[in-house]
Parts: structure tokens; sequence; C-alpha cells
């Protein structure tokens, strides 16, 4: 399982999400995005808008390729651990901005004719999943040619870090942009965008002036 983190994460965040699935029988790897991690959250929540583009999108699908290159590579090479890797079971999860990478690498559709969909990877979960914004695309356009395994978790008080119009409802319309068949949603009431962020070492009361509701820290743990 591959995990890209929000907009101003890192790869030691999501320590929830990487126990349960480690726990699971799976190898974790937590990815951390240059340009878009907590090296760019500590100059506050000016650089986070600036970082938060498509050149970044495209930056962080250029990550993932290159470590799913290097696993092949290291299990070309018979390295130890990495010769057990089932590479035809790749998953690719993400958390926000992460989300939108999961999304890209499934398929998403944008007003561009290249596409950014990688192959190599067999399932996909949307933390905190999110339409395109702005986007000239319907819903269907967007998400219609997604082929593979696709899960998207939002809650009632998943809301817009960066102050745009985002909610949980949008979050989860997601979901009806996504061809039937294998596609899930996952509603979880009072739970907000820091609940789908995985973090219990520490938690996070909130980042960069976006406050906490009481509900959604008192029941963080009930829902992950």
């Amino acid at each position: 399982m591959l995990f890209s983190h929000g907009l101003g994460g890192s790869r030691t965040g999501a320590d929830v999400w990487g126990r349960a699935w480690q726990a699971a029988g799976l190898l974790v790897i937590h990815i951390q995005h240059a340009g878009s991690d907590i090296d760019v959250a500590r100059n506050g929540m000016a650089a986070l808008r600036n970082a938060a583009t498509a050149a970044q999108l495209l930056a962080r699908v250029a990550d993932v390729g290159f470590v799913i290159d290097e696993i092949l590579r290291r299990q070309a090479a018979a390295m130890p651990i990495w010769s057990a890797v089932q590479t035809d079971r790749m998953g690719m999860a993400g958390h926000s901005f992460g989300a939108q990478t999961a999304q890209a690498l499934a398929g998403q559709r944008y007003p561009m004719p290249a596409s950014l969909r990688e192959p190599r990877l067999a399932a996909f979960l949307a933390l905190s999943s999110s339409p395109g914004r702005a986007s000239s695309l319907s819903l269907q356009a967007q998400f219609g040619a997604i082929d593979r395994p696709f899960m998207a978790a939002t809650g009632s008080l998943d809301g817009d870090p960066l102050g745009g119009a985002l909610t949980g409802a949008s979050r989860a319309s997601v979901y009806d942009g996504l061809p039937p068949g294998q596609r899930a949603l996952l509603w979880l009431q009072d739970a907000d965008h820091m609940t789908f962020a995985g973090n219990a070492s520490p938690r996070i009361h909130g980042r960069n002036g976006f406050e906490r509701a009481a509900q959604a820290w008192a029941l963080e743990e009930r829902h992950h």
C-alpha cells in the first residue's frame, strides 16, 4: 500500500492507517512530497495555498511513479523483503491533496489531453475525496473512466482547510461520478477533515488556522 499525505503533511502522518494496514499483512510505504509537504506548512497558510497547484499534483504523480519503479527495481534485484511484494496487487491511498493524487493515478480526467493514469496500481482509496476544483467537466466525465476498485471516504464536517467551498457533500459526490460496480463510499457523521488524516501520535487539534469542531475531536478514535 502506497500512501500520499495531504497538503503540508509528511511521511510520519497517517500512522493510524499505516499501522492497521501493516497489521493486516501489507507492506506500507508513506511517500513525502517535496513542494507540498511540512516544509511548506511551516511558512504559513499563504504558502500552503500557493502549493495547491496543478504543477504540484503532477510532481506528486511523478513521485508515485518513481516509488513504483524503485519497488520493481529492488524486486528484480532479489533484495530482501521486496521479493515478497505482490506487485500486481499494489494499492494507492491518500488524504486530501493525497486523495487528489490517488484520483489522478486511478484515471480522473481533466480539461487536458494527457492522462495521469498509473496502470500498475490495482485499487484506490481517497480519504477526503474531492471533485476537480472549478472543473468544466461533469462528475461522470471526470470519474467515469476509472476501471479499478475505488473507495471514497468523507464525513459531514469534512470542510476545506484552504477556505474554499468544499463540503462533505461535495466530496461525497465523487462516488456519483464513478461507474457502477467496484465503487464504495464511506460516510462518517461528524467526522471532519483531520479525522481522515489518520493521525494518532500526535492527534491534531487544528492546523494553520483550521480549527476542529468539538464533536469531531471527541469522536475521532471511534471513527478511526
